[in-house]
């Protein structure tokens, strides 16, 4: 009788459930959650390593196959050929990293001793190859050979091991197999409404249904394996002990010594497992962390049920080998012993220049060198080896930071006044507070110029998370950053004297509903496609041939016809006649907006009229169209948010709860809301129909030099564009094209090349190009008198504007592993991400024509450099507080800088007790 893996097993002790749970917790942290495309908003990839140094991280990373860290070599040295990294850079980077990176400040030979720092620079500097180098010095090169084919085989060796976490060898054979498998199971079990025949089962959980289909006869077929149905409805009917009977297994087939270790065991095999496959498991755990998702409530999923099905497979596929032998005679070779070495010649040839240059840098002598003894020789050659890879790379990421952050710095100190900057005078002709997001920068600036305006940078929720329900909708816009979970519920209602055009867009949701779904059914049923495109794919031929060779006039006639079927509704949001909404009481309302006010500084000297500008973007075609909305808004747009704000700012009810606080709002400010269109840089004002007449002149200036600002930053973008000759002629045109094209692979650069967060007055940088660069977060140390408000902007602002840097860094330093490459292979699946071709890990970062302009780099990937405008005590103080946040800093995740402004010194952050003076 054959032995199958679920006879002969030791008994599963209850215990042994709460130690696989807290493995599984451990192993997670490789992956993040990653949000889907509905709500696609940055985030870091290794966000849950945040508790690492990074370059700890970075190797971590690595040798779980999650990809690299840092760019190749060659590119940094291409940075400093191009004067993009100078000498002195290399030079603070070693200074500021020797500690760290543990290399020896000094070294002796004989009687003489040399300190390393310029010899590690010179070196570093040096652009040659090996091969340069041997053709070069070929006698130096022969002699440092000869010194290493006698030096001990321990000197050879050293250095070489990597550092961190040893990789875990898997073949490629098994690794496909199970990953194959699980593409098509999570694929159809995670679909959000594509599939026009949906899974059935789903309600009952992943690892139910999966149990239930694969456990039919017939239907499914793994390696041949006839018993395998019996096997699947033979397992237990909960997954964490279906996984923990599988881990038995797998323990005896894996290691013979697991005994002593059984939960280290675990954690190693399920982190190998999810590094597998981490797009799939990070939506897998954004699912299960979200579970006031709709999806989730539906057809719930768990890392626990995911691993099961992965672990069943894997030691399905050992049982299977083992009463198989013909199919592989070495099968645990095979699987789990490390590959021999390669690369043995590269790298002595690699370690023989790096001496030869060392001698160099040393100045030694050609008989210096024939003659040193073994003993110095073995410090040499200790030194060379100290010198990993890795290291280079991290010095070099280093110098190439310092280089931004010294132009950024000289920027800053240029325009400083010396005093404090004293509130907003009555003069300025309007105020306008736009989110920090790094492309409202730019616009800004433009504003500025035109008139007597002042802007402030806020985060774009304007303070005011919510669950906003839009009329007509059938579920809600989480409006919001993704650390805070809304409570407040808003619905936008119609106004009275709206219910006619009210009645008529709830008909024409309707009908545009059954005809969509109509199409879809015809489409995807499995006996109609063909017939449907012989009846009708003649009709579709002119909306093909407006999209393509007009797409803005067809844009534009196909937004008046949807306009008169689907009409804007006069509305206003539910608070205003309906303070009995759940968190959102007068009190609650006024208690936020005062806040939102409070914490840039604007508490007095308003101006008659007030933006409140949101932002979002415009494309066709663009499975990542919410990576470029609003990431304070949960990757919607933000002029709901800017329209819902500006209302409860406008309300006379709220005002006298501001006035009982201490802000006083003049009768006369009142309150705009308007949405910035980041692909087209044109505002639109939401409530122009509830300005008063008393502002209308105001307003119809405003507006003009909206217009103006919006084509002057426009023309300045469309220099960093592709093809931004032909759009000189007509900027606006050009922008409108690029909105509406279905053909356009990069409508707008988005976030890229963003590198600093800077919290201070704008009096640091009014008028100085950041290149669109920067987010400017408005703070007045002032007027915090406890630091709350810094605190706010620290722990919230500043780390989304982090996960927004290390996305798009991830997403350049290796576009395969932590991006998506490109969009032209790419295949929307279930309408949570996207797959590269028919079958693949669903893909979890930036398209590559996001972040790069065909084979170079546009966005230059560099962590994010803080500037607070802030004694070093209070953030100090403010870190010490939040470990997450000290975390970021002190792992140099983010580079923190306190400047003073009146000194203009800058500190950067050492320890919670050490800045160094800048």
């Amino acid at each position: 009788m054959e032995t199958t893996y679920t006879e002969s097993m030791r008994p599963i002790q209850m215990d042994m459930q709460g130690d696989v749970r807290r493995s599984i917790r451990e192993a997670s942290q490789i992956i993040a959650p990653y949000w889907p495309l509905d709500a696609f908003i940055a985030n870091n990839a290794l966000a849950n390593l945040e508790h690492l140094p990074f370059h700890q991280a970075m190797r971590d990373a690595r040798a779980l196959g999650r990809g690299n860290g840092f760019l190749p070599l060659k590119m940094y040295r291409t940075f400093f050929t191009q004067q993009r990294i100078s000498e002195q850079d290399v030079s603070t980077a070693i200074g500021d990293l020797q500690k760290m990176l543990a290399l020896p400040a000094s070294i002796e030979l004989g009687t003489r001793t040399w300190l390393l720092q310029p010899v590690y620079t010179a070196w570093l500097c040096q652009e040659e190859t090996h091969e340069q180098v041997k053709a070069r010095q070929p006698e130096r090169w022969e002699v440092i050979r000869r010194h290493l084919q006698a030096a001990p085989a321990a000197f050879a060796e050293a250095g070489r091991s990597g550092e961190g976490k040893e990789s875990i060898p898997v073949s490629a054979e098994v690794t496909t197999m199970v990953n194959n498998q699980m593409i098509l199971w999570c694929a159809a079990f995670l679909d959000e409404g594509q599939a026009g025949w949906s899974m059935p089962g789903r309600e009952q959980g992943f690892y139910h249904c999966w149990k239930d289909l694969a456990g039919e006869v017939g239907l499914f077929s793994f390696l041949g394996d006839r018993t395998l149905p019996k096997s699947i409805r033979d397992l237990p009917d909960e997954a964490n002990m279906a996984l923990a009977r599988s881990l038995q297994g797998l323990s005896r087939h894996l290691s013979a010594g697991t005994e002593n270790d059984t939960q280290r065991f675990w954690t190693e095999q399920f982190t190998r497992h999810l590094a597998q496959l981490p797009g799939w498991a990070s939506i897998i755990r954004w699912r299960e962390e979200h579970p006031e998702s709709l999806w989730q409530q539906r057809y719930p999923i768990t890392l626990t049920d995911y691993l099961a099905v992965r672990l069943f497979y894997e030691l399905t596929y050992l049982e299977t080998s083992v009463r198989q032998p013909s199919r592989s005679t070495s099968l645990l070779t095979r699987l789990f012993t490390a590959s021999t070495k390669e690369g043995e010649q590269e790298h002595t040839a690699e370690l023989i220049a790096l001496l030869v240059i060392l001698c160099d840098s040393l100045q030694l002598e050609m008989q210096e060198i024939i003659d040193l003894p073994t003993t110095h020789f073995a410090q040499l050659l200790h030194l060379a080896n100290a010198w990993s890879v890795e290291k280079q790379q991290l010095l070099w990421q280093k110098a190439y930071e310092l280089h931004y952050r010294d132009q950024l710095l000289t920027t800053v100190r240029s325009h400083q006044t010396g005093k404090p900057e004293t509130a907003a005078t009555p003069r300025a002709r309007t105020q306008a507070l736009f989110c920090i997001d790094v492309r409202s920068e730019g616009l800004r600036r433009h504003i500025e110029a035109l008139g007597p305006y002042e802007t402030y940078g806020v985060a774009g929720f304007f303070g005011v998370p919510m669950l906003y329900h839009p009329f007509g909708a059938a579920g809600n816009l989480t409006l919001a950053p993704a650390l805070i979970t809304p409570t407040s519920h808003v619905s936008e209602v119609p106004r009275a004297s709206a219910r006619t055009m009210a009645r008529q867009r709830l008909s024409g949701n309707a009908l545009v509903y059954r005809w969509q779904l109509l199409i879809h059914t015809l489409r995807e049923h499995l006996l109609t496609p063909f017939a449907f495109v012989e009846m009708v794919g003649g009709f579709f031929l002119f909306p093909l041939l407006g999209r393509t060779l007009l797409p803005d006039r067809w844009k534009q006639l196909q937004s008046t016809i949807v306009g008169k079927l689907l009409p804007d509704v006069p509305s206003e949001p539910s608070i205003l006649t309906d303070p009995s909404e759940p968190g959102m009481s007068r009190e609650e309302q006024a208690r936020m907006v005062g806040n939102l006010l409070r914490s840039i500084g604007m508490t007095s000297h308003f101006a008659r009229l007030i933006l409140l500008c949101g932002h979002g973007s415009e494309s066709e075609n663009n499975p990542y169209a919410s990576s470029l909305d609003c990431g304070a808004c949960g990757g919607n747009a933000g002029g709901t948010s800017a329209l819902v704000t500006a209302s409860i700012l406008n309300s006379p009810a709220i005002r006298a709860i501001l006035a009982e606080q201490g802000t006083v709002l003049p009768k006369e400010t009142f309150f705009l809301a308007g949405e910035h269109n980041t692909t087209t840089d044109e505002i639109r004002i939401l409530n122009e129909d509830q300005v008063p007449a008393s502002h209308r002149a105001e307003l119809h200036q405003l507006k003009q030099d909206l217009v103006q600002a919006g084509k002057d930053n426009a023309g300045r973008r469309l220099l960093n564009l592709p093809d931004a000759s032909r759009g000189q002629q007509n900027v606006i045109r050009h922008v409108q094209q690029r909105a509406s094209d279905w053909s356009q692979i990069r409508p707008e650069w988005g976030l890229a090349r963003n590198a600093a967060f800077l919290c201070g007055r704008r009096s640091l940088t009014t008028q100085r190009d950041l290149e669109g660069r920067v987010f400017l977060h408005s703070y007045d140390q002032s007027q915090d008198p406890d630091g709350s408000i810094l605190e706010g902007i620290m722990t919230a602002p500043l780390v989304v504007a982090e996960w927004i840097n290390m996305q798009y860094y991830l997403s350049t330093i290796d576009n395969q592993a932590f991006g998506s490459d490109t969009k032209l292979l790419h295949n929307v699946v279930g309408q949570i991400g996207v797959m590269q071709g028919q079958q693949s890990d669903l893909l979890i970062g930036l398209p590559m024509q996001s972040v790069m302009y065909g084979n170079d780099l546009y966005h230059e990937p560099m962590r994010l450099l803080a500037i607070i405008e802030a004694d070093p005590e209070r953030i100090a103080a403010i870190l010490a507080r939040h470990a997450h946040l000290h975390n970021l800093v002190n792992n140099q995740w983010i580079t923190l800088i306190a400047y003073d402004a009146a000194t203009t010194v800058a500190y950067e952050f050492s320890s919670a007790t050490s800045w160094h003076a800048r």
